[in-house]
């Protein structure tokens, strides 16, 4: 299955208008909101290549740290740090191998040990 729709529809829903207008803070959670939200119906249901996965990171860090959409501004924090929890320091992103994985298992789960009419 080509998953490369996935990374048009986002780039649709970003547009170039949120490089020039928002802060930083602004970027952070347009990320956390849009980014990491309009891929888990999909994450939940297949194995997404760890590409399209890379891909989105690239997005999420093309976001952050650009200022409009030609020039990047220099990387202040790596992606561990980035996705790392608030608790711990971090910036709380999510790490979308590992999302996904826990999106799938959750999904097998209650399709094994839930009684309704679709297990």
């Amino acid at each position: 299955m080509d998953w490369s729709w996935l990374l048009d529809r986002l780039d649709l829903k970003i547009g170039l208008w949120c490089y020039r207008w928002l802060s930083l803070g602004g970027r952070l959670t347009l990320a956390k909101s849009v980014l990491e939200s309009v891929p888990v119906y999909w994450l939940s249901l297949y194995k997404i290549p760890n590409s399209i996965l890379e891909g989105l990171r690239r997005w999420i860090t093309l976001l952050l740290w650009s200022s409009s959409g030609a020039d990047n501004k220099i990387h202040l924090a790596s992606w561990e740090l980035l996705s790392k929890l608030k608790c711990l320091g971090g910036w709380g992103l999510r790490n979308l191998v590992l999302f996904s994985r826990a999106l799938r298992m959750k999904s097998l789960w209650r399709g094994l040990f839930s009684l309704n009419l679709w297990s």
